[in-house]
C-alpha cells in the first residue's frame, strides 16, 4: 500500500503533463494510474469506475506506454548528477521523434488537401 501526496495534471494544449509525487511507488503503479486518467477521461471507461471504492468490485487496469513517462526527479536527500551521456541520447531520440512527427503530420495535411480538391 502506498499514499500519493500529490498530483497534479497540466494541459499543454498537445498533451497532458502529469505530476505525481509520493515517498515511494509500487511497481508499474504510475504507468496504471496514468492508464486510468487517460481512459476515465477519454470517455472509454465511466468516471465512477475510476479510484478505489470499496463496495466495488476491482477494476481490471491497464499499463500506459512507458515512451512517454519521465522520472523527473528522486529526492532522498542525496543529489544524483545528470548523466550527461544518457541526457545527449535522450536529445537526439527526441530530436529525430520530431522529425518523424512533422513529416506525418506534412504528409497527412497533404493527402487531407488532395482528398477535399
Amino acid at each position: 500500500m502506498r499514499k500519493i501526496d500529490s498530483i497534479e495534471i497540466g494541459d499543454t494544449d498537445v498533451f497532458y503533463m502529469i505530476d505525481l509525487r509520493a515517498e515511494s511507488f509500487l511497481w508499474n503503479m504510475v504507468r496504471r494510474i496514468v492508464w486510468m486518467i487517460n481512459e476515465g477521461s477519454s470517455g472509454r471507461m465511466p468516471s465512477d469506475m475510476v479510484g478505489p471504492k470499496p463496495e466495488r468490485k476491482p477494476t481490471r487496469v491497464g499499463l500506459a506506454p512507458p515512451e512517454y513517462l519521465v522520472l523527473m526527479g528522486i529526492d532522498c536527500g542525496i543529489d544524483f548528477p545528470v548523466d550527461r551521456r544518457a541526457a545527449i541520447g535522450i536529445g537526439r531520440e527526441m530530436q529525430r521523434r520530431l522529425r518523424e512527427h512533422a513529416s506525418m503530420v506534412a504528409f497527412s495535411r497533404e493527402l487531407s488537401e488532395l482528398l477535399e480538391r
